[in-house]
């Protein structure tokens, strides 16, 4: 597979001259911002991989990738799925499946020994990578091209039956996992409270803490060793993910800041418990649920299609994210590592500095570290940086661009995709990442560039959501659907419209925003 290479030193907005009659095209509904060289190189060239062996023997060339601007575009959209549903039931064909060959390749491609390993092995870690990476997007690809057809399927009958869309509420899960980590931080809420008279001063040391003095806070006291206890076990299962959308951030096994927010946003006392609020969600899913199969003829075996719908919804949501997610934290090992490495050798001042460096240069730094690569480095963080304020344009290049349509209709209304139904009014949050999410107090509306199944643990603090990215079947509102909160996704150039403390109204059934005077 061909690959374009970085475009540092092409003019601003075009692809190279003998590119310019290929269509480049930005995915917004899994990006949300630049992407660095390293991870241009590794997790998009994988993604490509993925992508042009699901879509089988299709006749077409393979897919290319182009950092533009620092973001990163392929010359054609993901592979289209399939016309027809593959055999087997979704829920039978995770468990019995997919959930087993990702297990047998995620689990020990987390254990490769990374630390204090020379120069060479590194180097050989990286290149492995390239055999991991590819076959486990390929099951996310196929995972989620399977479930794209029983929603698409049981959207298209759904409407000829009652002459309406299905409400993604209708089909959240019976157990939806983006409700994991919520639970296990209301869990970790509820052990502060436990310790009650044996220690009072835990629930403030706690939020007053940072992630540098938590494990010193009052550690030799009983009550505190066993929520410190607590609070690693949390991390264990549930650190491997990170801040940053598309998994390219430190996770919280590295940098436990984010989830360290989140609970002393819990402990303020001020949300609904988690399961409160799914309560609220069941109840109206079974509502409707209930209303649907009493209009549906019987022919058409509305239950069992139903629960397979819930099954997509949850695959579509959380589990293809999830999969995303384990392997960039896995890429991040080996790339810490290099960083390190190359820090020790005089390339770089900062392990950080290292995803600014393209693939090729890594494995000849590691092979050869005599030239300092951290000016380098620095400019490209620099660039990178910058070009996170330009709008990217959705295509690129081409001879027939195809009409946008604006997603604004004036300066105080828009109109985007309905992700999740309700209307709500309240005071704009805007947050580019999770931990600026975690700063949302009670009744704010969550502004993002992107919002994913990672942010899950984020949304008890809002009253609802709106994303710059996010289209068809987007997580960002089947996730806010499993929160009831109302959604509208798709609005680009949203988070530089509207700013914290503004109120908007936002309705997730017709797919509209509007700013509110006062």
């Amino acid at each position: 597979m061909s690959q374009a290479p970085g475009p540092d030193s092409r003019p601003r907005g075009w692809p190279s001259p003998e590119d310019a009659e290929q269509e480049w095209h930005y995915d917004r509904d899994r990006q949300a911002g630049p992407v660095p060289p390293l991870y241009a190189d590794t997790l998009g060239r994988w993604w490509l991989a993925a992508r042009d062996a699901a879509a089988g023997p299709s006749g077409l060339s393979p897919s290319r990738g182009l950092r533009l601007n620092g973001y990163w575009y392929t010359t054609r959209a993901p592979a289209t799925a399939p016309s027809a549903a593959p055999p087997g039931g979704l829920g039978s064909r995770w468990e019995g499946e997919w959930s087993g060959a990702l297990a047998g390749w995620l689990t020990p491609w987390a254990e490769w020994p990374v630390a204090e390993r020379s120069p060479s092995e590194l180097a050989l870690l990286l290149i492995r990578s390239d055999d991991e990476g590819p076959r486990i997007l390929r099951v996310a690809e196929d995972i989620r091209a399977a479930a794209t057809v029983v929603w698409d399927t049981f959207q298209r009958d759904y409407r000829q039956w009652l002459g309406a869309d299905v409400a993604p509420t209708l089909t959240v899960a019976d157990k939806p996992a983006n409700y994991e980590t919520s639970r296990a931080l209301w869990r970790l809420k509820e052990k502060v409270a436990a310790a009650g008279s044996a220690a009072p001063w835990l629930r403030e040391a706690i939020l007053d803490a940072s992630p540098g003095n938590l494990h010193d806070t009052r550690a030799a006291h009983p009550a505190g060793r066993v929520w410190l206890a607590a609070w690693d076990r949390f991390l264990d299962h549930h650190g491997r993910r990170c801040d940053e959308g598309g998994g390219l951030g430190p996770s919280w096994v590295e940098d436990p800041a984010v989830p360290l927010r989140l609970l002393q946003a819990y402990l303020d006392d001020v949300h609904r418990p988690a399961n409160e609020q799914w309560r609220q969600v069941r109840n109206q899913r079974d509502a409707l649920a209930a209303e649907a199969a009493a209009r549906v003829p019987e022919w058409a075996h509305f239950g069992a299609r139903l629960s397979e719908a819930r099954w997509a919804h949850e695959l579509l949501s959380h589990r293809t994210d999830d999969v995303a997610q384990q392997v960039a934290y896995r890429l991040r090992r080996v790339v810490a590592a290099i960083g390190d490495c190359l820090v020790e050798a005089g390339c770089l001042t900062r392990r950080g500095e290292v995803i600014y460096l393209t693939r090729e240069e890594c494995l000849a730094a590691l092979h050869s570290p005599a030239v300092p690569l951290y000016p380098l480095a620095r400019r490209r963080q620099a660039e990178v940086e910058r070009q996170a304020s330009w709008p990217p344009p959705p295509v690129a290049g081409g001879r027939h661009r195809p009409r946008m349509e604006p997603t604004h209709t004036s300066d105080t209304a828009w109109q985007g995709v309905a992700a999740a139904p309700g209307r709500v009014r309240g005071p704009v949050r805007v947050a580019a990442t999770l931990g600026e999410a975690a700063a949302a107090r009670p009744g704010e509306i969550l502004v993002a560039p992107l919002v994913t199944s990672q942010w899950a643990a984020g949304l008890p603090l809002v009253s609802g959501v709106v994303a710059a990215g996010g289209g068809h079947l987007a997580s960002a509102g089947l996730t806010a659907a499993e929160f009831g909160l109302p959604a509208v996704t798709g609005i680009a150039g949203v988070t530089e419209a509207l700013h914290s403390g503004e109120w908007i109204e936002v309705d997730g059934t017709r797919g509209t925003v509007h700013r509110l005077d006062g």
